[in-house]
């Protein structure tokens, strides 16, 4: 009768209320240091995919990021066959897939040739901070087809830098689009597809984007919280 669980989204309560039903149980999500992600290097969609891929492009209309481990929980499959879908309206878009290989490395690799999208998708490998940074911050938005996610801290960390998210219904950021900061997705490719299409016709403020996180994620506020929770018990 003392324990407090810490969940870090309703998602994780369930779980904990699973096992033991009379948990007394706190939601407290994860967070980011919000200034760190600020007053990045800003360069063109063409300078962005050139360091990235070391291709030179002509025309670059819009770039997607994605990034996580490459393991199947992370639906980059259905990523790649969405936005094969979404090359039809859109033919100079981009999207660049930043993750360590977990197991399906080689399967995204042969996806993307089958499909001919060698030249629109990229699988980049796994970055450090600053790299992360940048595409954070020159992405035009960032996408996450995710099967599961306690969290998501890659979609604060988006959301930090201003950028508007496609994301899996399976997250637990069901609030996204009521407060004006992406789309959710049903987590097949034809619904990411449509996300894809919807997204980039609509406008979005990136201060209220990068305000909603701040108020909300960054490890100030998570911090007192914490300092809160104990405080009263």
């Amino acid at each position: 009768n003392k324990i407090v669980w810490q969940a870090s989204s309703y998602l994780e309560e369930r779980d904990v209320l699973n096992k033991f039903p009379d948990a007394d149980v706190k939601i407290i999500n994860d967070g980011i240091d919000y200034e760190s992600f600020q007053n990045s290097i800003i360069v063109s969609r063409n300078a962005l995919l050139n360091k990235f891929t070391s291709i030179t492009f002509n025309n670059v209309s819009n770039v997607f990021f994605s990034m996580g481990r490459l393991h199947k929980i992370k639906g980059f499959n259905v990523l790649i066959d969405a936005f094969n879908l979404f090359l039809e309206k859109d033919k100079y878009a981009k999207l660049i897939i930043a993750g360590g290989d977990d197991g399906i490395g080689k399967k995204l690799q042969d996806q993307i040739q089958k499909l001919n999208l060698s030249t629109s998708v990229f699988l980049i490998g796994a970055v450090d901070f600053e790299d992360k940074k940048m595409l954070f911050n020159n992405c035009d938005y960032f996408a996450l087809a995710s099967e599961f996610e306690s969290f998501g801290i890659v979609i604060a960390e988006a959301l930090s830098c201003g950028k508007p998210v496609v994301i899996s219904n399976k997250t637990p950021w069901k609030d996204i689009q009521i407060n004006n900061c992406g789309i959710l997705a049903d987590n097949e490719k034809n619904s990411f597809n449509d996300a894809f299409s919807k997204i980039i016709n609509e406008k979005y403020d990136s201060s209220l984007i990068k305000n909603y996180v701040k108020k909300n994620y960054d490890w100030v506020v998570i911090v007192g919280k914490f300092i809160n929770l104990i405080k009263n018990k």
